[in-house]
């Protein structure tokens, strides 16, 4: 796939001639308390509207010591966990068309991962905490997530590096180029190769059901009445697509 952007390319420049125009509407989103996730995707689901955009872009980075919540590494949690929840828990808001996307993004960190790709056994981190190792491993995982979410849905996954600013995300979020390509690993702003491990489909599967299984532990000890606080909900105009930007958490 061929295009006229570079590394040098800015965000004003991969959006040039597009119509942007819209309101913005905050939302907090703790991403690191899933039970503030949850109120999130209540106060949007409230709100009525279908969600056209969605830029998975918050992260955490190795923290010089272990971090657990609600007893799983950080990061993990963070940078994946909290990110699956609210995109698979919103999916049904997100139109079936072609001009509705997820983009995801992830980092060149992601080869720093164990050789493995995903700890399965010590996602805890019982043992051996090394800070950049588990950054590694979140964006493994969210590499694997926009595959197995791009089987699941079609045409409106992407992932990416960020080595020029917001550049490449707002060229997948936003660029009429883009139509059609799902499940693909971008940097500045061209389809490239992520590592080895993050190519199958198999460990994305695994993580999947793993991913299922820890949200259904951690949420057997959240309140099972959450809502949308009805002070806070947002109004969004018909003629107003949302963009979804999460935030991480101050650490």
């Amino acid at each position: 796939m061929k295009n006229s952007f570079n590394a040098r390319s800015t965000a004003e420049e991969v959006l040039s001639g597009i119509d942007l125009s819209g309101k913005t509407t905050p939302l907090a989103c703790d991403l690191s308390d899933l039970s503030s996730v949850k109120v999130a995707i209540a106060t949007l689901l409230a709100a009525g509207r279908p969600v056209d955009r969605v830029i998975a872009n918050a992260s955490i980075f190795a923290p010089p010591r272990l971090e657990q919540c609600p007893g799983v590494e950080k990061q993990f949690v963070v940078n994946y966990l909290g990110h699956f929840v609210l995109i698979t828990d919103i999916l049904h808001a997100i139109p079936q068309h072609a001009g509705a996307r997820i983009v995801i993004v992830s980092s060149s960190a992601h080869t720093k991962a164990a050789k493995a790709g995903i700890e399965f056994d010590n996602l805890f981190c019982e043992r051996d905490y090394n800070g950049s190792r588990f950054y590694g491993q979140s964006n493994v995982a969210r590499i694997l997530f926009t595959r197995a979410l791009a089987r699941r849905v079609g045409s409106r996954l992407f992932t990416k590096s960020i080595p020029q600013g917001a550049a490449t995300q707002c060229y997948l979020a936003a660029h009429p180029e883009v139509e059609g390509v799902t499940g693909k690993y971008f940097s500045d702003c061209r389809i490239a190769e992520s590592s080895h491990v993050t190519q199958g489909n198999e460990l994305g599967e695994r993580l999947w059901t793993v991913s299922d299984q820890l949200i259904t532990r951690v949420s057997s000890r959240l309140p099972q009445d959450i809502t949308a606080p009805q002070a806070t909900a947002p109004t969004v105009p018909h003629e107003v697509y949302m963009l979804l930007r999460i935030r991480a958490p101050k650490r």
